[in-house]
């Protein structure tokens, strides 16, 4: 009898413990599924915010494209009302070197809203305090920084609040250390020619295919000027440069290579040289001993010899060190 009910009291153990043993496991289901449901909810929360986020940059791209239409909009999202490049050595005048570089900002916004305004220090730009604030601590600190504020969105000529005498042109500041980005000499993009098959339209395409590229590099290495100038900007030197590369029957490439240091600041300069096989035939600089054609190649045109000589030399971009913006 005892036997007995020591076995029953044994079944009796293991089926509590088979029990709990589920109920377990059942909590563990239903804590997975709990947890299955509640990412499935923060990640549609997730989406939903992206998709409102997308809406509102389509009706915003929208409203900028109808006022691009109109030829209304005076400033455009992003887009910066002034840029300076500067160094602070003396900590205490950072706040009023940003309170000057945003008067200036100001005045510009007033010019491109309202063109007639007679009062060019009507406030009309807001910015928050710690927005300022922010910008004042990053840039005391000796590093020469290129600073931009910039609209925050778009604001066509005329704007009511403006108008009615509000600060209504919501700007944000950004800086950035002015550091070189291309060295003088640095290949910033190149293309493959054919001169002996290629016609002078194609030639002319391929060449500002090589500007493009140029001022995409330049614009993904967050130079704020990337609109690329080529040789000394004149259009006789470009001709006379496609001159030489139809003389050339053989397949080249041409790079354009920085004409100076290049900041962050800008400008971008370039100069463009005809290579093969490591080997530069000619180019549009002015150095003899850089661009100096080769022995077997045919000389330079006249015209290509008077843009040389006339041509001015190289200069760095220009740096203010002092405690103001250029």
């Amino acid at each position: 009898m005892t036997q007995q009910a020591n076995r029953l009291r044994s079944e009796i153990r293991e089926l509590q413990a088979g029990r709990q043993q589920l109920i377990r496991q059942r909590e563990e289901e239903l804590a997975l599924r709990d947890q299955a449901i509640a990412e499935r909810e923060a990640l549609l929360q997730q989406l939903e915010a992206q998709r409102a986020f997308l809406a509102q940059e389509v009706q915003s791209l929208e409203r900028e494209f109808q006022g691009l239409r109109q030829g209304n909009v005076a400033l455009l999202r992003n887009q910066a009302l002034v840029s300076r490049a500067f160094r602070i050595v003396d900590p205490t005048v950072a706040p009023q070197v940003i309170y000057r570089l945003l008067l200036e900002a100001n005045r510009v916004a007033v010019q491109e809203i309202l063109p007639d305004a007679d009062d060019l220090d009507q406030q009309v730009i807001d910015i928050t305090n710690a927005e300022v604030e922010r910008l004042v601590s990053q840039i005391r600190d000796g590093q020469e920084y290129v600073v931009r504020i910039l609209s925050a969105g778009n604001y066509v000529v005329g704007e009511p609040c403006v108008v009615a005498g509000e600060s209504c042109i919501q700007v944000f500041a950004a800086a950035t250390p002015n550091q070189v980005v291309f060295l003088d000499g640095e290949t910033v993009a190149s293309v493959s020619v054919d001169p002996s098959t290629a016609t002078d339209e194609e030639l002319l395409d391929r060449i500002r295919l090589l500007v493009a590229a140029s001022q995409f590099r330049a614009r993904q290495a967050g130079i704020l000027l990337d609109m690329p100038q080529v040789s000394d900007g004149r259009t006789q030197t470009l001709i006379s440069f496609l001159r030489q590369v139809k003389q050339y029957n053989q397949p080249i490439e041409i790079q354009a290579i920085a004409a100076d240091v290049t900041y962050t600041a800008g400008p971008v300069r370039l100069e463009l040289v005809a290579v093969q096989n490591g080997q530069i035939l000619f180019g549009t600089g002015q150095s003899p001993a850089l661009f100096a054609p080769q022995p077997d190649f045919p000389p330079a045109s006249p015209e290509q010899s008077e843009s040389d000589s006339n041509s001015s030399g190289r200069s760095d971009p220009e740096r203010n060190n002092q405690d103001q913006p250029n």
